[in-house]
C-alpha cells in the first residue's frame, strides 16, 4: 500500500446501486474517511441518475471500477464471483455483499485468487458491527457459551432472489461462529420450507454443534408477520438477550431459589441488569471503517479473509440439505 493512500481518504466505487448497494453509496458520501469514486450498473438509468445526485462518475461496467483505489460489490449473489474475480486480479481491494458466493467452489475461488493477489477481501456481514454484538464479545471475553438461540424473520420480500439461508440465515451462521469462538459443526438435518410460488426456501432451521460442546438453534423466516432480529446467548453464569434492531441487550442472573418446606411452592430469584450500549455509529459506516483499514493495512487483512468462510460452508451444506 503506497504511502500516499494510507495518508488519503480510499477513492471507492459501488458496484451494484439497487436496495443494498444504494446504502452503501449513503455510507461512503457521508462518511469523512473514504471518498465515493464511482457508481457502475447495468441499468444505465439507475447508474447515471445516482451518479447525477452525488456528483461522481458512473458507468455500466463493472471493469471501470478498477481506476479506484477499492470497490464495495452489492450486485446479485449469482454474478458475485464474474465481477470480483477480475478485480482481485487487478489488485483491488473489495468489499462483497454476503453472500460471497452461493456455491463451494466459486467460493473458495474468490478466497484464493485475494489471497495469491495479496488484496484484502471483506464480506458484508454488517451484523458483525452491531454495537450489541460488540459489546457481548467483550462480556463473553473468551469464555464459550452453552446456547445460544438466534430469530431472524421478516415479512415476504417480493425482490427477493436467493433462498432465505443466503439472505438472512448466513448473518447468525457468521455470529453463532463469532460468539462461540469456534468452529461449530451442523447438527442434524435442517429443515426449511421452499415456496412453491418462489421456488426458494423462504423458511430455514438448523442445529448447531459448539466445538465444547455447547449448542446454537438458528430460525430464519421471510414468511413471517413481523421483522425480528433476535439472539440469547446463554452461559454457565448469565443470560443474554439481544435486539440487533433496537441495539438493546438485557441480562438474567439467576442468584437464588428455594423450596418452601410449608406449601411445597418454589422460589427463584433472578437478578436483570440493561447494560448501556455505546453507540459508536450505525453498522454500516462502522463496516465502511474497518473495511478503509483492511485498505490501508492497518488491519490484518489474511485474518479477515479466513474469516468469511466457515459460514458460507455451514450456508451450502443447509442450502443443499433443504432446497430441492
Amino acid at each position: 500500500m503506497s504511502a500516499v493512500l494510507r495518508a488519503a481518504r480510499p477513492r471507492v466505487a459501488v458496484v451494484g446501486a439497487g436496495a443494498m448497494g444504494s446504502l452503501h453509496i449513503r455510507a461512503i458520501a457521508e462518511s469523512e474517511i473514504a471518498t465515493l469514486a464511482m457508481i457502475v450498473d447495468n441499468d444505465q438509468a439507475r447508474a447515471s441518475s445516482t451518479a447525477v445526485e452525488y456528483g461522481v462518475e458512473w458507468s455500466t461496467d463493472p471493469g471501470a471500477a478498477v481506476a479506484a483505489d477499492a470497490a464495495i460489490i452489492a450486485t446479485p449473489g449469482f454474478s458475485h464471483a464474474e465481477v470480483s474475480l477480475p478485480m482481485l486480479e487487478a489488485g483491488l481491494p473489495v468489499l462483497i455483499e454476503k453472500p460471497l458466493t452461493m456455491d463451494e467452489p466459486s467460493c473458495g475461488e474468490i478466497v484464493a485468487q485475494a489471497a495469491i493477489a495479496d488484496v484484502p477481501i471483506m464480506c458484508g456481514f454488517v451484523e458483525r458491527f452491531n454495537p450489541v454484538i460488540s459489546a457481548t464479545l467483550k462480556r463473553l471475553d473468551g469464555s464459550t457459551p452453552l446456547h445460544i438461540t438466534a430469530t431472524r424473520h421478516s415479512p415476504p420480500n417480493s425482490r427477493a432472489a436467493i433462498s432465505v439461508v443466503y439472505d438472512l440465515l448466513i448473518h447468525d451462521l457468521d455470529l453463532a461462529i463469532r460468539l462461540s469462538g469456534s468452529q461449530p459443526t451442523a447438527g442434524p438435518d435442517p429443515i426449511g420450507w421452499v415456496s412453491p410460488s418462489t421456488r426458494l426456501a423462504e423458511i430455514a432451521a438448523c442445529s448447531l454443534r459448539l466445538e465444547d460442546g455447547g449448542i446454537a438453534a438458528l430460525s430464519a423466516s421471510r414468511a413471517a408477520q413481523r421483522k425480528i432480529r433476535e439472539i440469547t446467548v446463554t452461559t454457565p453464569v448469565e443470560q443474554i438477550e439481544l435486539d440487533l434492531m433496537r441495539r438493546t441487550m438485557t441480562v438474567y442472573r439467576h442468584v437464588h431459589h428455594e423450596q418452601s418446606p410449608i406449601d411445597g411452592g418454589y422460589r427463584a430469584d433472578t437478578v436483570i441488569d440493561i447494560p448501556f450500549v455505546r453507540q459508536e455509529g450505525e453498522p454500516l459506516a462502522m463496516q465502511l471503517k474497518h473495511f478503509v483499514g483492511l485498505i490501508k493495512g492497518d488491519l490484518d487483512h489474511e485474518a479477515e479473509r479466513l474469516s468469511i468462510v466457515p459460514s458460507h460452508l455451514l450456508a451450502f451444506g443447509i442450502e443443499n440439505s433443504i432446497s430441492p
